[in-house]
């Protein structure tokens, strides 16, 4: 088992997929942190023209005419976020796509690294690299004819299976951390300064988001033994991660709503969905389901993918 795994995570680091990936990943990250410098900068411009403009009215200076458009001003400024949360919460429109937004209470004058690391987490964006590669590694030993090989040498195929899991995880863990590594340098260079935030809310977000990218790699490797194909697997990881499958969601959600079943949501019942859900500074309630959807997801996915590929023919 153990010279198994050895070569599971020597055929991984030998792929070129695997650098090419970290690269793509870094660069989306720097330009990401670029992007939440500039929103950075446009929040800090807005905020001195309303302070400007407040003073402007508190002195006198200026028409009436003047005077009036300021205050017109601020309350367009006051009654928009309003409306924008009101547009937020109508759960009838789906973002379809890999979103990547600040947190609501995000203070745009000491943005940590936990902030945008959340921007990027939950927009799935990690998950997407994570899920690519993880079909690209299992899928190559089905399309090369090395599985094959391999297979009727094993005592075990539920043991290669497992093998794959756990070399997935390592995989995923040390992705991760990476991004970190990488998410804490572009905030460095971009944003003037390092702060991470509450040290117990980086490491706590940080492990449960690392369990459910786990448990979507996993997800993708049981695709890929089920279905045998790397491209069916790449456009259901594309599917899942781009928020598409959300179209699907709300209509199990609206099938069960006819049911009878009153403020029934499925997405909260699958992984992406929590990634997608769980907040900077999550409740412990929330971290236990969380986890535990995870747990499940983990778990039948590894059954169905170890049934699957004992029982057909490689």
């Amino acid at each position: 088992m153990y010279n198994t795994i050895k070569m599971e995570l020597y055929r991984m680091v030998r792929m070129k997929s695997f650098y090419v990936i970290m690269l793509i990943m870094t660069a989306m990250t720097v330009f990401g942190t670029w992007a939440i410098n500039e929103e950075v900068a446009y929040n800090k411009e807005e905020a001195q023209k309303t302070e400007q403009s407040l003073n402007a009215i508190q002195q006198g200076v200026g028409e009436n005419q003047e005077i009036e458009d300021i205050m017109d001003g601020i309350e367009a400024a006051q009654q928009s976020p309003g409306e924008n949360q009101e547009e937020a919460e109508d759960g009838d429109d789906i973002m379809v796509g890999i979103v990547s937004e600040m947190s609501e209470d995000t203070d745009f004058s000491n943005v940590t690294v936990l902030d945008t690391a959340f921007s990027n987490l939950s927009g799935m964006i990690i998950a997407l690299f994570i899920a690519i590669f993880t079909v690209l590694f299992c899928g190559a030993d089905i399309t090369s004819g090395y599985i094959k090989n391999f297979v009727g040498q094993a005592k075990s195929r539920t043991r290669l299976v497992l093998a794959k899991v756990i070399s997935i995880g390592i995989y995923t863990i040390v992705m991760m951390l990476f991004y970190w590594i990488v998410q804490m340098v572009s905030n460095g260079i971009f944003l003037g300064y390092i702060h991470m935030g509450d040290v117990g809310s980086c490491v706590s977000y940080l492990a449960v988001q690392t369990v459910l990218h786990i448990a979507l790699a996993m997800l993708c490797l049981a695709i890929v033994l089920i279905s045998k194909s790397t491209v069916t697997s790449m456009v259901f990881a594309i599917c899942v991660c781009g928020n598409i499958m959300s179209v699907l969601y709300m209509g199990i959600d609206f099938i069960v709503g006819k049911i009878g079943v009153k403020d029934f949501s499925f997405s909260t019942y699958t992984v992406s969905g929590r990634i997608k859900m769980l907040e900077q500074t999550f409740a412990r309630q929330d971290g236990i389901e969380t986890l535990a959807v995870a747990a499940v997801c983990m778990i039948l996915c590894f059954l169905i993918g170890s049934v699957v590929f004992t029982k057909k023919d490689i």
